[in-house]
């Protein structure tokens, strides 16, 4: 199993320093960690980038949407924040935002909500790459229209 790229994008060092030591407990995570978006956007061109960990209360939706587009296309964003409103989940999502934890959390959290979405990525790859006529929905109109199988 290849070890998966976690970024996190934090102006406070401490907090930063914290998560990114829980997240690097985990052996299949390689950890960066970038205090501004300009160290992040120099690794970004030199190495993919799995999961980007951000602060939100430090970034404006606009500021954000740029960011996925440039640095973190690709990628899954999960965002850290204070306060929620029904809004601003809202705009976050459009911002392109794919998880939003509310600050404070467990350090410890973190690192679950970064193994579920890892796994998540991971079985949406799994079936992008299956053949699209294996989708394809099934004729059942040769049974008739009250009939159902239930097996093969």
């Amino acid at each position: 199993m290849r070890q998966s790229t976690v970024a996190v994008l934090l102006d406070n060092p401490a907090l930063g320093s914290i998560l990114s030591a829980t997240l690097a407990s985990a052996p299949m995570l390689k950890v960066r960690s970038f205090e501004a978006a300009v160290g992040l956007a120099a690794y970004a061109r030199l190495a993919p980038i799995d999961i980007l960990v951000i602060d939100l209360d430090d970034w404006t939706e606009a500021d954000l949407v740029d960011l996925k587009a440039g640095i973190a296309a690709g990628c899954a964003v999960m965002g850290l924040c204070s306060g929620m409103t029904s809004a601003r989940i809202r705009a976050l999502r459009a911002a392109g935002i794919d998880e939003v934890l509310l600050k404070p959390m467990s350090p410890r959290y973190l690192l679950e909500r970064v193994r579920a979405r890892l796994s998540r990525l991971a079985r949406d790859a799994a079936i992008a790459e299956i053949e699209p006529a294996a989708l394809a929905p099934v004729d059942w109109s040769r049974f008739g229209d009250n009939v159902v199988p239930l097996f093969g």
